[in-house]
Order: structure tokens, then sequence, then C-alpha cells
């Protein structure tokens, strides 16, 4: 039998999360926190969920040149024995998380092409998630995507903010997730039907837009859509978009249709949602014949806006005391 191989492009992401404990006293209010280190990021996060599905997965994670990196390298192998570090990055990514918020260091970006040692890596590979980057990253992502098989495009919100950018790379994947806040945020439209009439006529052609009520794909000129069963998180819906890349991405390179990769995606995304960890779940999901509601994308004129400016989100008080918390850490460690 032969075996998948699923290769993973990304940033690795020292996620700190913390764990805080206040207690009232007559001279304010004191916070004990604990942090605890483990490789977060897009990619990581949706290789978990990928391997979790019998594929094989290589890694190829971009990590900084500074102190950080000794310290993500080794919970990386860890967990991704297999996985390929590329120092690429001037400064490691770090993510300081507090409930639902969370706080990243990113920096630039030394390098726009992979090694060739690692390029064989990318080519070798069944199929490729392309993990989100910045709207600076863009030649390393169009260099990346060009050598891969097939790949599955994952999109940051900066990414989306640049629409040339945002469109130029997902022509190139064979597959780009989003959810319906990041179509409005490409296309300016809030409409979903209107959104996607951007996108055809912008030459794009297969598109998964992921929502609470379910996936619409769109495939060449057919749309089509596939409701999710209603579940009530557990706790944290952090994660749950990269269990469904993750799982969507194995199930398509191993050979299941797109509606059956994604139904089996939304399967594991609930499971996730139910399970009350932000830990994807640990087994893998079943093949459940999908249920679609086809219609055709209809023949109207379209003219693409310029994409909603970003509103700018005050940041809680517990996403400040994460930031004080990892700033004094940072210093402690050094």
């Amino acid at each position: 039998m032969k075996t998948t191989l699923l290769c993973g492009v990304g940033p690795a992401v020292l996620d700190q999360r913390i764990q805080a404990d206040s207690a009232v006293f007559s001279g304010g209010t004191k916070t004990d926190v604990q942090i605890h280190d483990s490789v977060g990021g897009g990619c990581a996060n949706a290789l978990r969920s990928a391997k979790r599905q019998g594929v094989t997965i290589l890694p190829v994670l971009l990590v900084g040149r500074d102190p950080v990196r000794r310290h993500l390298e080794e919970l990386v192998k860890q967990e991704f024995p297999q996985s390929s570090q590329i120092a690429l990055l001037r400064e490691t990514r770090r993510s300081v998380i507090c409930d639902d918020s969370s706080a990243t260091v990113r920096s630039e970006m030394l390098s726009h092409r992979l090694p060739e040692s690692t390029q064989q890596r990318v080519r070798a590979a069944d199929l490729v998630i392309m993990a989100p980057m910045t709207e600076h990253d863009t030649q390393f992502v169009a260099n990346t995507l060009k050598l891969a098989k097939q790949s599955v495009l994952l999109l940051s919100g900066r990414q989306l903010s640049h629409a040339e950018t945002a469109t130029q790379l997902s022509r190139m994947a064979t597959w780009t997730i989003i959810n319906r806040r990041e179509l409005a945020s490409w296309t300016g439209c809030e409409s979903l039907d209107a959104g996607l009439i951007v996108l055809q006529g912008l030459g794009v052609e297969r598109v998964l837009v992921t929502s609470a009520e379910g996936v619409t794909i769109m495939d060449r000129d057919n749309l089509r859509f596939q409701d999710s069963t209603r579940v009530e998180p557990a706790g944290s819906t952090v994660g749950a978009g990269d269990v469904f890349a993750g799982t969507f991405a194995a199930c398509f390179a191993t050979g299941h249709t797109v509606d059956e990769a994604v139904r089996m995606a939304q399967t594991a995304a609930a499971e996730h949602l139910t399970s009350g960890d932000s830990a994807v779940c640990n087994r893998p999901v079943p093949v459940i014949p999908a249920t679609t509601v086809k219609t055709d994308l209809p023949a109207l004129p379209f003219r693409a806006r310029k994409p909603a400016q970003a509103k700018t989100r005050l940041a809680s008080a517990a996403a400040v005391t994460a930031v004080l918390a990892s700033a004094v850490l940072a210093i402690l460690v050094r």
C-alpha cells in the first residue's frame, strides 16, 4: 500500500499559554500565573490533525536565529522528530495566549526560497499545506507553491488585506481555505454569493469557505454547500480551523473526493469543539457520506471592491496581562 506523504510549510511558533489565578486582597488584586510552552502555529496545528488520519507528515518549520530558537527546537523534536527546521526568520515567532486572546511576535524573513535539500522534501510530498504568512512573504509562498504537486493554502488576515496578493497565491494553490469573515475582507463583499462571484471573476477556481452553518465549496463553475452538525463548544474554539484544514488535506491527499474530505474535516472540527480541550482529537474520523446542496453560480456582472478596512480592536485586560508576563519571562530567561 502506497504511503501518503503530506508536507507542511510555515513558521514554528513558541506558544506560551498563560493560566492565571487571581486573588483579591485589601491592597488590590494579585495574579499568579503558570506559563505552559508548546509548539504552535498554523502549520504545526494542521499537521497534528493530518497525522491522525494515517498519513506520513513531513514538517518544514521556519525558525529564527535567536536564543529562543533552541528552546523551540527541543519542543519540536519531541513532537515532530521528522521535521526539518530552517532558520529563515530574523527572530523566532512567539505567541502569548490567555483564554481566547493572543499576542504574537512576528519578524521578517531572511530569504524568499527554501534550501535545495528542503525543496526536495516539498517536491516529494503528495500534498503540501502552506500555512498563513504575512503580506511580506508573498514571494516565499509563491516559490513554495510552485514546487508542490498539490497544495492547500491557508491565508492570514494580513495576506487577505492585500487582495492582489491573496488572489495571486490562491490561483497557484489546488485549494484555498478561508472563513466567511475572511472572504468579506478579501473581496469587500458582505454577501457570500457576491464574494464568490468576485473570486471567480479574478480567476480563483477552488475555494472552501467555512462557517458555523457549513462549508461552501466552489469548484470551477460549480457551487455547493455542505451543512454542519450544530454543536455546543465545551471550551475554547481555538484551533478548530486548523483541525479542519489538516484533516481535509490528509483525506484529500489519500484519494477521497472533495466532498468526502470536507465532511470528514467537519466531523473532526466538531469533535475538537466538543472535546473541551485546545488539543486536537486523538482518533481518525470515519468516512461519512456527504450531503450537498448544489447550485450554479449566477452569471452576473461583478466589480471587485477594495477590501474592507480592518477594524482596530482594543486589547483585553487578559491579553495585556499575557504580554507583560511574557516580557518578564523573556527577561528572566535571558
